[in-house]
């Protein structure tokens, strides 16, 4: 048998972490074991975010946050805006980039 030293908690994981962690593992297919070894929490929590993330959306984690901030729900669905917002710019990054060297190909030939 293979000793495994235990984790620690990590309870100062903030909602933004978390978030970004479940977009990376949705996005990039990061594996859940992976991304649990790098932010030093177990697999068991990482799988949790991303099922709360699938269930209720980046929202939950920042509603559970209100107790220590100062946010609002407005303040909330304005993040979750903002962040569909900006994943949708960063597609269409992506999407312009390939016509760029597309359009390059095309004036090689």
């Amino acid at each position: 048998m293979v000793y495994r030293p235990r984790r620690k908690r990590n309870i100062n994981t903030s909602p933004e972490n978390k978030i970004k962690a479940v977009e990376r593992i949705l996005e990039e297919n990061i594996p859940t074991k992976q991304m649990a070894e790098k932010m030093d929490v177990s697999q068991t929590s990482i799988q949790q975010w991303v099922r709360q993330y699938k269930d209720f959306g980046p929202a939950y984690f920042l509603e559970k946050d209100t107790h220590n901030s100062e946010m609002t729900m407005v303040d909330i669905e304005e993040l979750v805006r903002l962040k569909a917002i900006e994943k949708a710019y960063k597609e269409q990054q992506i999407q312009v980039e390939i016509l760029k060297k597309f359009q390059t190909f095309l004036k090689q030939k």
